[in-house]
């Protein structure tokens, strides 16, 4: 705790910052919004030299930049009591994952749940998902760490919603990059139990997201870089949603058509994109709404499509799809489907990280199939 008097030149350097009925420190206008909670602007910068020179005058006493310091990186409360570390989910997710990998496992082995074909010798097909899932849970571990670990709790870094926009383009993509580990069938395609032990890979982040968004800690690495203002909460939203079509869509469609494909691509690189150029490059908007700009739809369409073909022709180079699921032929529909799902991005109701993928589900169903 710092000394009684320096916290009375508090409201003196640092307007807007006062204690509420519970006695925690809230934010308000001033510079202890910008300081406290950066924000990704020019403003921004601004405003932290004008209070990082305004704490380095002299007559600011040493425990005040301490603890003001200390406030801005979350390390210490309102009532300077550093809060508990928040408890890792890592632990639970992993025993999910081993059970989860273990029931599946018995229940195809002793013959209680059919599906794998007879010319398949069933105990090293049975390992062979087994081991493709963990790695693949392992894999996307590593790279969502590798985003997450960029943002910091002050504000520093990459930015919170670039980092949940480049998981949110890639992750899907690389997950489907890894489909070839997992059994393949004598004539072509992916075992159908197969699907299964892929889509534990997604569901287990929905696991991860649950508990991040549960935890209600703001210095939870995983819900800071997905949300937007850095509320944990927010990790139970969008890409909650993001996880649970990746599943179900991995689940229903597999690799017997291209639908659960198209729905994937879209919702995820589609979408992602939109945002990323959108921001970037988003000069020019709509005239039917402010958020959204031409550029962003244009590289919904072009970079879906593009990311569509790369994925079937990956698929269809392992081996990994069935001959009969193929775009090559279908260039036109497959364009048509990425255009009408960036329009349909551009509806300014519902949530299209569930409206874009139906979309690119029925659609391909219409059309590539």
């Amino acid at each position: 705790m710092i000394p009684y008097y320096s916290l009375c030149i508090l409201p003196v350097i640092i307007p807007g910052l006062r204690a509420t009925n519970s006695g925690h420190v809230r934010h308000d206008c001033g510079l202890v919004t910008s300081f406290l909670f950066p924000r990704q602007t020019t403003e921004r910068s601004k405003s932290l030299r004008r209070c990082d020179a305004l704490l380095l005058s002299p007559i600011v006493p040493p425990e005040v930049v301490a603890y003001t310091s200390s406030l801005r990186a979350g390390s210490v409360d309102g009532d300077g009591i550093p809060p508990p570390p928040p408890a890792s989910s890592a632990p639970a997710v992993a025993a999910a994952a081993l059970v989860t990998y273990s029931v599946l496992a018995g229940l195809y082995l002793s013959g209680a749940v059919s599906g794998y074909p007879a010319a398949l010798d069933l105990g090293p097909a049975v390992g062979r998902d087994v081991a493709a899932g963990l790695s693949c849970a392992a894999l996307a571990t590593v790279w969502v760490k590798i985003w997450t670990s960029q943002v910091n709790s002050d504000g520093s870094g990459l930015d919170p919603k670039l980092c949940r926009k480049i998981i949110h383009t890639t992750s899907a993509p690389l997950f489907m990059l890894t489909w070839p580990l997992f059994c393949h069938l004598p004539d072509g395609g992916l075992a159908g139990p197969s699907r299964y032990f892929a889509a534990v890979v997604p569901a287990l982040n929905m696991l991860k997201l649950w508990a991040a968004g549960r935890s209600g800690s703001r210095s939870n690495e995983l819900a800071r870089a997905v949300s937007r203002s850095g509320d944990p909460k927010e990790a139970l939203g969008g890409p909650l949603v993001y996880a649970a079509v990746l599943t179900v869509a991995t689940a229903v469609s597999w690799t017997d058509n291209l639908c659960g494909i198209a729905a994937i691509l879209v919702m995820a690189v589609g979408d992602g994109t939109a945002d990323i150029i959108g921001r970037r490059y988003g000069f020019v908007k709509w005239p039917f709404s402010d958020s959204k700009s031409i550029a962003g739809t244009a590289a919904f369409a072009s970079l879906s499509f593009a990311a569509l073909v790369g994925i079937e022709r990956w698929l269809s180079f392992t081996g990994s799809l069935p001959a009969a699921a193929l775009v090559n032929n279908l260039f036109p529909q497959t364009a048509l489907l990425c255009v009408i799902c960036a329009a349909v991005e551009l509806l300014p109701f519902f949530d299209d990280n569930w409206t874009v993928p139906v979309a690119g589900f029925g659609l391909a169903a219409l059309l590539l199939n």
